[in-house]
């Protein structure tokens, strides 16, 4: 499902709920009617805009790409903490890992010309380059990212 929170059945666009933008729904044809249902309930019923004496095709099954496995071998990894907006930092460039990964370690490594950045051994984004090469020894000279500021020390 789109960000708008829309499907699209056969061409035509159908509004679930912008609350469901990103999720798994179910979609029905019964006399006429669209149903539309997240987890086993219903949140959206329309009617049918297609052509009368046409029923359009259903996929039955979602089709969902498994999660790549982190490359391995001669790249460097480093690792980052995301931003509070889920943005690492790397080379004097921010690449974004994602909302959910914010204030979490993320893995960075370089692969071919792209930067690639996981989670737990799981890719979670690959970016095309856009940093300064000549940046990357300081990024790599820092594998763990800067040192975290203590507090002040009490005496």
């Amino acid at each position: 499902m789109a960000d708008s929170g829309r499907i699209s059945l056969a061409g035509v666009r159908y509004l679930a709920g912008r609350w469901l933008a990103g999720e798994l729904v179910q979609v029905a044809l019964h006399d006429g009617l669209v149903e539309i249902s997240h987890r086993g309930v219903l949140v959206a019923t329309h009617a049918s805009r297609h052509r009368p004496g046409t029923q359009p095709a259903i996929r039955r099954t979602p089709v969902a790409r498994p999660p790549r496995p982190a490359t391995s071998g001669m790249t460097v990894t480093v690792t980052r903490i995301a931003d509070p907006g889920g943005t690492v930092s790397f080379a004097g460039t921010g690449d974004y890992a994602g909302w959910a990964y914010r204030r979490q370690q993320v893995q960075v490594s370089l692969v071919g010309d792209t930067v690639q950045l996981a989670v737990a051994g799981r890719v979670i984004k690959v970016h095309p380059i856009r940093h300064d090469r000549a940046k990357e020894h300081g990024a790599f000279a820092t594998p763990n990212g800067r040192p975290r500021r203590r507090g002040p020390s009490v005496a």
